[in-house]
């Protein structure tokens, strides 16, 4: 025993890698030697960013796990390029490099942002050609501006705010008295249009969709401090719809539907086109949904105080009568709509875009949810069941409760309190005995299950979409990956606690097969592809990999 911790202490100080087999699991891990929790992984150039305690970074190798000096930090691949990082006295300086290691941009920076143009899409460094950079000021604010791919700066640095380009436009903003205005620059840092608003569609949406059919939504706050007054501007900065609704206006089909609220719980609904053209003025209809192939519905309050509901056209002319009790959005050529009789039934059917009914349902639902991949869930009485598309019952109306739609190929449903599972063919794939059950996420593809234990606690557990228990049901929680190496399944992290009340995580792929033993105090993915993972144990930290 004393020879093998001899030796245990001797590669520490010599810095080799120490390969651990991982016990009753499949993959091993070999422990780091340099200090850091595992941030980032570049496969491109094989190596990992560790960031420490105090918030510093430093990187090693993949393959030797031995310190790289060139840089102390180092972005996953954004494409052709990665953001790299070196402390000095100054602090940590950024730049870009490409897939060459060449610098592209020089490490003189604060801060070099990095977009996603969507959640699925890998991280880019230069949307539209140009990339936002940053530098403090002599006073350590803030000011940003762009550079291009030579890493010459076209826009100087001396907006307090600047986003991603897209369609040739950025947002960008200043610092003013009682907060920052913003609006639109060009390629060469011009501002287009006045930077007089309070927000504009890409802090609402999160960044997506700059001038996205040459059009961008614009808000400006009310006295009361909201932001309550929205309207749209083009790529001249020229305002095509009002500031003056209350919704932030999308545009779909080329059209956008505005809300203005008309106080006493009443709104009015106007239609426009990327021109500013009024497609249907305010007051023609109590409501109007936004636009899905070619149509919208509308609805107007009766003398009796009931609505009815039709459909408009891109030109705004009502083409399917107001003569639905309910109304669906159009999807493949179809939509979900109901008539109500006398008695209070309601038939319902599935309409074509000319407003024929091309499937009528002939049971007397209550309700019949429009929105749902291959089932769709209907009430009567009280209970819940689903059909498919034809019609045809798949789940049986006899449940309490049950999802609205079907999502990620299950339709969930309640029995005397507990939940289950169906899939598109109506087999039941989860037993009828869970708290609660989760649809799958687009990532692993699994069944969360929730369970009461003896004690009170809750369980978790996971099933696969053919209905089998890959993980059981004795979980403290289960985390998720959301990547996935090609041809390998996702990873998954169960949790348990110990009897001293530590969370302890292991590694599972969503077969569950068993990676890594539960016995670790934190476990996660590195890479996009899910190949590449770490954990920590104690004060170390270790990478695995799998084949």
């Amino acid at each position: 025993m004393k020879k093998r911790l001899s030796s245990l202490v001797l590669a520490l100080v010599m810095g080799l890698v120490l390969t651990v087999p991982a016990l009753a699991a499949e993959l091993s891990v070999q422990w780091l030697t340099v200090a850091g929790e595992p941030y980032a992984y570049n496969e491109t150039f094989g190596w990992i960013t560790l960031k420490g305690d105090d918030g510093s970074y430093r990187m090693v190798d993949r393959t030797t796990l031995k310190r790289v000096e060139t840089y102390d930090y180092c972005s996953e691949p954004c494409g052709d390029y990665a953001v790299v990082g070196k402390s000095g006295n100054g602090g940590m300086k950024y730049g870009c490099i490409d897939k060459n290691k060449k610098v592209v941009i020089p490490l003189e920076y604060d801060a070099i942002l990095r977009y996603m143009n969507s959640s699925s899409a890998p991280r880019t460094i230069f949307p539209d050609g140009l990339a936002i950079v940053g530098k403090a000021d002599q006073n350590g604010v803030m000011k940003y501006g762009a550079v291009d791919k030579s890493g010459r700066v076209v826009i100087p640095l001396t907006f307090d705010f600047l986003y991603a380009f897209g369609n040739d436009r950025a947002p960008a903003g200043r610092n003013v008295d009682g907060g920052t205005k913003f609006g639109y620059v060009d390629k060469t840092g011009k501002v287009v249009g006045p930077l007089e608003y309070d927000t504009v569609q890409e802090l609402a949406d999160g960044g997506n969709g700059c001038f996205d059919g040459g059009v961008s939504a614009v808000g400006k706050s009310t006295d009361s401090g909201s932001n309550g007054n929205w309207g749209c501007v083009d790529k001249t900065g020229k305002i095509i719809i009002p500031i003056e609704y209350d919704n932030c206006p999308h545009f779909y089909d080329d059209r956008a539907v505005a809300v203005r609220n008309a106080g006493d719980g009443k709104f009015l609904y106007a239609v426009y086109d990327k021109t500013g053209r009024v497609i249907v003025p305010e007051g023609r209809y109590d409501w109007i949904s936004d636009f899905s192939e070619g149509l919208a519905e509308v609805s107007k309050t009766g003398s009796d105080g009931s609505k009815q509901y039709g459909y408009i056209d891109l030109s705004g002319k009502e083409v399917i009568p107001l003569e639905y009790s309910s109304a669906g959005s159009f999807s493949n050529g179809r939509a979900v709509v109901s008539k109500e009789n006398a008695e209070g039934n309601r038939s319902w059917s599935f309409i074509d875009k000319t407003g024929k009914a091309v499937l009528i349902l002939n049971d007397n639902y209550s309700y019949v949810d429009p929105f749902g991949d291959d089932l769709l869930m209907v009430t009567k009485a009280n209970a819940y069941g689903y059909i498919d598309k034809t019609g045809k019952a798949v789940v049986p109306v006899k449940y309490t409760g049950a999802s609205m739609g079907f999502h990620q190929g299950i339709a969930k449903v309640q029995l005397d309190g507990k939940w289950g599972a169906f899939n598109a063919a109506g087999s039941l794939i989860v037993p009828l005995e869970y708290e609660n059950i989760y649809s799958p996420a687009a990532a692993s593809g699994v069944i969360l299950v929730e369970k009461k234990a003896a004690d009170g606690s809750i369980k978790k557990g996971c099933y696969s979409q053919d209905g089998k228990l890959v993980i059981p049901v004795e979980y403290d929680s289960i985390g998720e990956s959301t990547y996935q190496a090609e041809g390998r399944a996702y990873l998954l992290f169960p949790e348990k606690r110990t009897v001293n009340g530590a969370l302890k995580r292991g590694v599972f792929d969503s077969t569950g097969r068993v990676l890594l033993p539960v016995e670790y105090d934190k476990a996660s993915c590195l890479d996009s592809t899910g190949r590449l993972g770490w954990v920590k144990q104690g004060n170390r930290y270790g990478i695995f990999e799998r084949p």
